[in-house]
């Protein structure tokens, strides 16, 4: 289930150039027909705000970790918790990517199918390589 995570933040990573890309082309270089190619080839759904409450739950575990009031059972028990909510919201994340990504696909080939699109080469965004995510709990020692 931990790979939801990692499929997530590569959704994220991959989307946030896109988007980026995107709103370069459309406000700066004044290019929307490359905007829209490319959003026709790759556009994809805006995972900011789950990336927030990812790093958000994440920031909880560390403070968890770092609570002298807490037994190592408490801890155990809420950071698995904290880790259950952060998996389920990659796996909402990977959805919505999924389903936008679906979406765009049938738009631009009902375009098509209007002669609105014509067949375009895809475009093409680097990613860049990320930094993978801290382990997740079940790999950290409980410190006290």
């Amino acid at each position: 289930q931990a790979e939801s995570i990692q499929r997530f933040y590569d959704n994220f990573d991959k989307a946030l150039a896109v988007n980026k890309t995107i709103k370069v082309l459309m406000e700066k270089e004044q290019n929307p027909e490359a905007a829209a190619k490319l959003w026709q080839s790759s556009g994809m759904a805006d995972l900011q705000g789950i990336r927030t409450a990812l790093s958000n739950a994440h920031n909880t575990i560390d403070l968890v970790y770092r609570n002298p009031d807490m037994t190592p059972d408490e801890k155990r028990e809420l950071i698995d918790q904290i880790y259950m909510q952060m998996i389920a919201m990659a796996q909402n994340g990977n959805k919505l990517a999924e389903s936008f990504e679906k979406a765009r696909k049938e738009e631009v080939e009902r375009q098509k199918n209007r002669g609105i699109v014509k067949e375009r080469a895809p475009a093409s965004v680097a990613v860049q390589p990320r930094t993978p995510p801290p382990p997740g709990p079940e790999s950290r020692p409980v410190q006290f």
